[in-house]
């Protein structure tokens, strides 16, 4: 137990008033603590000297008022209290609560006043601005980022060059699905590579052949597939490009 705890609980424990499991605690303190013994030493001389000191009789008119006053509560009515009660509340309203209420009202009405003088007295200041037209015209990419590149360039914030966007053309996935079922199977495996070239609006022309198949029927169905169907053209900055595209064929034959 800690001595401040123990200290707090010297008088119970000399009263012998703490519950027994207290008591050993505080006991067992005191056993090995000095100071709080000394504390509970001075505590018990003080005691027993005003326990020497005579007794002091009562006053024989003090026991009668007690009893008239024990008597007048008991005979004392609800409505009789309800009513000392509120007069009580009312007399410390009008002594105390009061003055807080009217200094507040009067804070109050003091600080309409003052606003109302400020705005009486201060004149506004009115200034003739011309309207211009605003330009609600929309800006371009382009223009957004030289304005981005003179900011940086005052700030001397060195921008990197971002580097041109360019999209590779590109061919349907079933038109190469529908070229492999048109195909007949073979016993052989094949492979043919072409080179096509396609413009920007997506058509493919052959170029030349990379790698010659041994069937050379197989050529002529790869070319004429890839011709007839519609290509994606390469775009760079967002802008259609003619480009060219290689074209792999590979047949390959399975067996039981």
């Amino acid at each position: 137990m800690l001595c401040r705890k123990v200290l707090s609980q010297l008088s119970e424990y000399i009263d012998e008033v703490l519950d027994p499991d207290t008591a050993v605690q505080v006991f067992q303190h005191l056993d090995h603590c000095e100071n709080c013994r000394k504390e509970f030493d001075s505590l018990v001389m003080i005691q027993q000297k005003l326990r020497s000191l005579p007794a002091v009789q009562t006053p024989n008119y003090l026991r009668s008022l007690v009893q008239i006053r024990l008597s007048a509560g008991r005979k004392e009515p609800i409505s009789a209290r309800i009513r000392n009660v509120l007069e009580r509340r009312w007399s410390i309203i009008r002594t105390t609560e009061g003055i807080w209420y009217w200094t507040r009202a009067l804070g109050t009405v003091m600080t309409t006043i003052f606003f109302i003088l400020i705005a009486s007295v201060v004149t506004p200041y009115y200034m003739n601005v011309e309207a211009h037209p605003i330009d609600w015209k929309p800006r371009s990419i382009d223009y957004s980022q030289q304005v981005m590149k003179n900011v940086s360039k005052k700030l001397g914030i060195n921008t990197p060059q971002a580097p041109p966007s360019r999209i590779n053309p590109a061919i349907n996935i079933l038109c190469l699905l529908r070229l492999g079922q048109s195909v007949p199977p073979s016993d052989n495996d094949d492979n043919v590579s072409l080179l096509y070239a396609v413009d920007t609006d997506g058509a493919a022309k052959m170029q030349g052949v990379v790698e010659y198949p041994r069937n050379r029927e197989l050529l002529s169905r790869v070319n004429e597939m890839i011709t007839n169907s519609p290509f994606r053209p390469a775009s760079k900055n967002g802008k259609a490009v003619p480009s060219q595209m290689l074209i792999m064929y590979n047949s390959i034959s399975i067996s039981n």
